[in-house]
């Protein structure tokens, strides 16, 4: 793999930076970290290593313009500093997270 010049940097690690550093069309590397049987075993393990390496964590943000599906909830209350509503929101925490 060819060192990456900003693999030091501030910014988090993103597709490109995989694909530059295993040296792999960016499509390829998305491929093997979405749908993992549709790259060959050898290379999926070249990208995970990279990822790795890079400390690579896929953008949620990212994920959901292509997915359509932020994973994400709104819980409306009309005054959070109200106590009976800081055990409601605080519920719904583990019940979430267990639904993933």
């Amino acid at each position: 793999m060819q060192p990456l010049a900003g693999a030091g940097s501030e910014r988090p690690a993103t597709l490109a930076d995989l694909a530059a550093a295993t040296g792999l069309a960016t499509s390829t590397v998305s491929r093997a970290l979405s749908n993992p049987g549709r790259v060959n075993a050898l290379t999926r393990e070249r990208i995970e290593l990279a990822a790795r390496e890079l400390n690579y964590i896929p953008n949620a943000q990212a994920r959901a313009l292509t997915s359509g599906k932020t994973r994400a909830i709104a819980v409306l209350v009309s005054d959070v500093t109200n106590p009976f509503y800081f055990g409601i929101i605080r519920g719904t925490q583990p019940q979430l997270k267990s639904a993933c």
